[in-house]
């Protein structure tokens, strides 16, 4: 048998790894049964159901019966969440999109669809939560930034701070910044890194989670996010990185 050339087997090899370091990194959001308003005393709920839907791509949630305890704000925040989450420590560096790195970029498609008619009395929003860091190994989250796009009964925490590039913006401290934007019924791809700059968040900070859903004071609804995906690049070095 005659014995290849090297380069007969390794041309075809180097394109293959190199076309394999140029493609999108697939990556997986995952549904968030989120009722951290419950286990802190806020409320209660009837029933409370979340799901991913894989074919045609989407994230689901149906809550009913859910009630408030005076002067309490959210009970639940049914989401779909890409990255870091809330009490799972430092958030690494598989998800962390520096704001002012060079060839970095954060996105989503965001196109949510509301049904069962919420009731008169009924109080939610519908919203971009993104989670910030200042580095890899932080073990406490510095900003949250908040893009709500419906809401009813229900005002952003802190206080109303100004009208920037065309959205009102609100600001408040929990321990961590929280900015709000509301931009009522925007929907389709949003570019979230630009929404964390537009916000004010300070561009030493890294996005390191996008989660995407409904805050819920009361009522009964269910809400669908068509489509949902999202997709990042940590910096001009880093592969691009896909959810679905």
């Amino acid at each position: 048998m005659k014995t290849p050339h090297p380069a007969q087997t390794s041309l075809p090899l180097l394109v293959a790894l190199a076309a394999l370091a140029l493609a999108p990194s697939a990556h997986a959001w995952w549904a968030n049964r989120n009722d951290w308003g419950v286990l802190n005393g806020s409320g209660n709920y009837a029933s409370y159901t979340v799901w991913k839907v894989t074919e045609p791509r989407a994230f689901r949630s149906d809550w009913a019966g859910v009630t408030r305890n005076p002067g309490k704000y959210v009970v639940l925040f049914p989401s779909a969440v890409e990255g870091w989450n809330p009490g799972t420590g430092a958030p690494g560096t598989d998800f962390l999109v520096g704001l002012d790195e060079a060839g970095s970029f954060a996105g989503c498609y965001f196109a949510p669809e509301q049904w069962n008619a919420w009731d008169a009395d009924d109080v939610w929003n519908v919203a971009l939560d993104i989670w910030c860091h200042t580095s890899a190994t932080a073990t406490t989250q510095s900003d949250e930034v908040m893009l709500w796009t419906k809401w009813k009964g229900m005002t952003p925490l802190g206080s109303y701070t100004k009208r920037t590039h065309g959205r009102d913006l609100w600001y408040g401290w929990i321990g961590w910044s929280v900015r709000t934007i509301k931009h009522e019924n925007v929907s389709g791809s949003i570019d979230v890194r630009q929404l964390c700059i537009d916000a004010e968040v300070p561009t030493a900070r890294k996005i390191t989670a996008i989660h995407a859903g409904s805050e819920v004071g009361t009522g009964g609804a269910s809400l669908k996010l068509s489509g949902y995906s999202t997709w990042w690049k940590n910096n001009a070095s880093s592969p691009s990185r896909t959810g679905y």
